[in-house]
């Protein structure tokens, strides 16, 4: 799971530096992550809506200010340490380069079903949450 975290920001890194490359190369493919990661956590709170396993309470606590912010100040710490903290994801670089095409690809597709399973999942959590 580890390695495929890596894997993603990866991909994601060489991804957007085809797209422009600038001095936050680095920076935005953990910034790409960290809107995925809200993008989950979004969806959970919803569906924890939906399906009424929260109290009232507890629903405006989850979608109050600062427990907003922390809880992205906490996945920005997070992923810091994990990705740019001493560099940690060059340490992969060269691994995930000699990886065969067999590998990548199967890689490189389970990176896009995943970021469309999120996309559509917080797409059909938003619909049925304003159909209730």
């Amino acid at each position: 799971m580890k390695q495929f975290y890596y894997y993603l920001y990866f991909r994601i890194y060489y991804f957007l530096i085809g797209i422009s490359d600038d001095a936050l190369n680095e920076i935005k493919p953990g910034a790409t992550i960290i809107v995925l990661e809200i993008l989950v956590i979004t969806q959970l709170f919803i569906w924890l809506r939906l399906l009424k396993i929260l109290s009232t309470v507890n629903e405006d606590f989850l979608w109050s200010k600062p427990f907003l912010i922390i809880i992205v100040l906490l996945l920005v710490v997070f992923n810091y340490f994990v990705f740019l903290y001493e560099e940690k994801w060059k340490k992969y670089d060269n691994e995930f380069n000699s990886f065969c095409k067999r590998k990548k690809r199967r890689w490189n597709f389970l990176i896009i079903v995943l970021i469309l399973v999120i996309l559509i999942g917080f797409i059909m959590s938003f619909y049925l949450f304003y159909q209730a």
